[in-house]
């Protein structure tokens, strides 16, 4: 996982890596590199709410990973058939440590 320039200096000296593409959990070695750097708690945002994030989300959570997510840096698709970014939000709430907004978990890390 690269971090973008513009949080990367909050993240200084934590540097994960996944290829270009990795999108199924086992594919990489995530929860090794977090176990490495003695990092049990994640805050997790991302494009594909229900598909990528949730996948993430409920393979580190059996890893022993404390998740919080961004509610408002994830996202997902409108389909004819349902919302899945509610359908998402409704499992991070049943599933995560903590499902609330990026300046909620800002300020948390502030104080």
């Amino acid at each position: 996982m690269c971090f973008l320039g513009d949080v990367s200096p909050v993240f200084a000296g934590v540097h994960l890596y996944l290829k270009s593409g990795d999108i199924e959990p086992k594919a990489h070695d995530l929860s090794l590199q977090l176990r490495q750097r003695c990092i049990d708690k994640i805050i997790f945002a991302g494009m594909s709410a229900n598909l990528c994030v949730k996948a993430h989300m409920r393979d580190l959570i059996e890893d022993g990973v404390e998740i919080a997510i961004a509610k408002d840096a994830t996202a997902g698709a409108m389909l004819p058939k349902g919302d899945s970014y509610e359908a998402a939000l409704l499992n991070f709430h049943m599933i995560a440590s903590s499902v609330q907004t990026t300046d909620d978990l800002v300020s948390q890390m502030q104080a």
